[in-house]
């Protein structure tokens, strides 16, 4: 880790998501209300999860005995993974040793870091079939947020 990885260190909570297609409107993948934790620990380990906001408990109880429609809707509505974490000239990279989604497993993730006092953006671009978007998470310290999520 290199000496600013300090600033990182902590637990954060989502603000927003935002995905900003080239040829098309932002929009927020989880919906505007989505909720979020990331935590980045001085041991070098992080993870973060992301969810839907008014995602619905299962019919059955559980969601081991769920049916696999409703199974698919709660994947499709979470985004989870962990891992070591270092920062690296103006990013943060995340190499992946567990996830929900087990294509990212063994992947490494590299986020641009901008920070503002309390606030912590993550952005990252991408190309999906030919047109690029980028992925623009903002975060606040949790420490500084009660738990309605607002401001301290």
């Amino acid at each position: 880790m290199l000496a600013d990885a300090d600033e990182l260190t902590g637990t954060w909570l989502l603000q927003a998501w935002e995905l900003e297609p080239d040829d098309a409107a932002p929009r927020h993948p989880f919906g505007a209300e989505a909720t979020g934790t990331l935590v980045y620990a001085a041991d070098g380990w992080m993870h973060t999860a992301v969810a839907r906001a008014g995602r619905q408990p299962t019919t059955a109880g559980a969601l081991r005995r769920a049916p696999d429609a409703e199974v698919a809707e709660i994947a499709r509505s979470y985004f989870s993974y962990g891992g070591r974490w270092w920062r690296d000239a103006g990013h943060v990279v995340h190499e992946v040793t567990i996830a929900l989604d087990p294509n990212m497993v063994g992947s490494t993730q590299r986020r641009r870091v901008t920070r503002h006092s309390d606030e912590l953006e993550l952005s990252a671009d991408e190309v999906v079939d030919g047109q690029r978007r980028r992925h623009r998470l903002r975060w606040r310290r949790a420490d500084t947020v009660n738990d309605q999520g607002s401001e301290r």
